[in-house]
């Protein structure tokens, strides 16, 4: 997969348009990775150092969902994960609509999974240090549908990584890590990441409500700072460790709450429900800072 590389003087990112337009690097231009670096050769979607989530992020119970009194089965989207997982963008080829030196436009359309038939663009574009993503999408289908959208990106993992953000709930999942109930965070401070925190050594996987829009990431040991913020404000952000050992975690900013097509729990947090021609569209910023 050939790289599509765009430059500032400070910094430099490459795309993969054949794997879901993500990413397979963000660096400084002194070679500080900002996102966790992709392998040469990426085989699956989750080898890449950014994903885009489309038409929902994270998973769907059951297989699919209902509306107005018919099932619309989803399938697998992911070959190692048994429920519908984080929509279809990130497994299709893009295609390259514009590109100059600091920015690059792509779009896709599909048809699925199930129901769903829309059109997606991407514009990843650096203004100094700072990369902006522009995402969209936009229904074609005679049917009304719910349709959400979000980022996945990976970072690296240290033993002083911090998080720091503002929400007001946490989702709480089951074996199968799908919500099960909503903890305002007044009543759980534990999950609490508002003061900053490290993320904690047993893992986590879980959504959080109400979140602010604004996130900073912290390397202390690599005198690194990340600025997340989205606009409009995105509703809820993931934050994903897999545990002890691991060296890589997610901080994704979403539109809506996990398995929101059949979860009750997910209002006000739901997907948004578009009309043939209507779309959906978020802007978020990185923006890195080294210290010390």
């Amino acid at each position: 997969m050939s790289p599509l590389t765009i430059e500032s003087a400070h910094a430099r990112v490459d795309v993969c348009a054949e794997l879901g337009a993500g990413l397979l690097s963000y660096a400084l231009q002194d070679g500080t990775q900002v996102l966790r670096q992709s392998p040469t050769t990426p085989h699956v979607p989750f080898d890449l150092a950014c994903n885009i989530m489309l038409p929902w992020c994270n998973r769907v119970s059951d297989g699919g969902f209902h509306i107005d009194g018919q099932f619309h089965t989803l399938g697998q989207t992911l070959p190692d994960q048994p429920l519908p997982l984080h929509g279809n963008a990130l497994t299709l080829p893009w295609t390259v609509t514009k590109q100059d030196d600091a920015s690059i436009e792509l779009a896709l359309i599909s048809r699925g999974p199930g129901p769903y038939h829309y059109e997606a663009h991407v514009r990843y574009a650096l203004d100094g240090a700072a990369l902006i993503v522009d995402l969209g999408v936009w229904h074609w289908g005679e049917t009304p549908l719910p349709y959400g959208l979000g980022l996945h990106p990976w970072f690296e993992l240290d033993a002083d990584t911090r998080a720091q953000f503002t929400a007001e709930a946490v989702v709480l999942t089951d074996s199968d890590r799908l919500p099960t109930e909503s903890v305002d965070l007044v009543d759980a401070p534990d999950w609490s990441f508002e003061d900053g925190a490290q993320l904690p050594t047993d893992g986590i996987d879980n959504a959080f409500t109400g979140w602010s829009g604004t996130a900073r990431l912290n390397w202390p040991s690599r005198g690194l700072m990340l600025d997340i913020t989205t606009n409009p404000q995105q509703p809820c952000c993931h934050l994903f460790a897999p545990g002890e050992g691991a060296d890589h975690f997610c901080f994704e900013p979403v539109s809506h709450a996990p398995n929101a097509h059949n979860w009750s729990g997910a209002s006000p947090h739901r997907l948004t429900t578009l009309a043939q021609g209507d779309g959906l569209e978020s802007r978020t910023v990185l923006m890195p800072y080294q210290s010390g």
